[in-house]
């Protein structure tokens, strides 16, 4: 007697449980040593590299998820972003499928601007100290297709909606980070409209020698690390917004980055790993294992 079994050949996925994370740490690692009350028109080459590759791998996993959603679901796949909202939009037709195709794709122009390598002209101004007192910078024609001019504020570098870096060499830490809560995002939602078997995302890291399986509480921790007052006030605003589209098809049971916020005065990072609950902003505490 002779035995078969049909499998999904996928191998996308797994650049977001082994190898992203540790370009997040080695990423991290560069930013913060930075002195950010300086102007900069570039982060460091070691921040930008893992940071770009993190991103890349990122979007590359997403799209095997794709893949894998639309195969066990006998589907031809056309376009990742539009394939992905859609699906989802089928399972709950009050589901927000505009927002989320605009996020899914600013995150793929990023990607676009990273493996193309988009090409700007930058002048920089220093005072006599050589500390840079201004820049300018324009993208070099021929670069840029319609999803990005639909996508990017261009007098910011930035795309509309998540704020990405989209000047190549200005992408680091803070633009992976959101692409990391809103990759969980994805995952949660897929859990709950399809069911884990389409998008299985297995998770275990450890930072100093504490392992966690929750991502929420692994990017907790390198939020609640980052002394950049200005991301953690902008993003704040951001994981806001996408907590008000997307937090009704989250599951319930489980912590997500963006619900992950004190009880008393709404600071984010207040469920940390080693079953740590603790806000640094009012200092409000709860006692994990008393329950108090």
């Amino acid at each position: 007697m002779s035995n078969s079994e049909e499998l999904i050949t996928i191998v996308g996925t797994s650049y977001l449980e082994l190898i992203v994370p540790e370009f997040l740490e080695k990423s991290f690692e560069a930013y913060s040593k930075k002195d950010f009350s300086k102007k900069q028109f570039q982060v460091s080459i070691y921040e930008n590299a893992f940071a770009t590759a993190g991103i890349v791998l990122t979007a590359i996993g997403i799209e095997s998820y794709r893949n894998r959603i639309y195969a066990l679901d006998r589907k031809i796949v056309k376009k990742v972003a539009s394939d992905i909202s859609s699906i989802f939009f089928d399972k709950n037709d009050k589901f927000p499928v505009e927002k989320f195709e605009n996020h899914l794709n600013e995150i793929f122009v990023v990607r676009d601007v990273i493996v193309h390598n988009h090409v700007y002209n930058v002048k920089v101004k220093f005072d006599e100290e050589w500390e840079m007192t201004g820049h300018t910078q324009a993208l070099i024609k021929g670069y840029g297709d319609d999803k990005f001019k639909k996508l990017v504020n261009t007098r910011a570098k930035k795309t509309k909606d998540l704020l990405l870096n989209i000047q190549p060499s200005k992408i680091g830490f803070e633009d992976l980070f959101v692409v990391l809560v809103f990759f969980e995002c994805f995952v949660g939602i897929s859990e709950k409209l399809l069911g884990r078997k389409y998008v299985p995302f297995n998770f275990w890291r450890e930072v100093e020698e504490i392992g966690t399986d929750d991502l929420s509480r692994y990017l907790t921790y390198f939020f609640n690390k980052t002394t950049n007052k200005n991301f953690i006030s902008i993003g704040t605003k951001l994981f806001l917004e996408l907590k008000a589209l997307y937090e009704p098809y989250l599951p319930n049971e489980k912590d997500f980055f963006i619900n992950n916020r004190c009880r008393k005065c709404g600071e984010y990072g207040f469920r940390q790993m080693n079953n740590i609950y603790y806000c640094k902003k009012c200092k409000n505490e709860i006692n994990f294992y008393s329950n108090t």
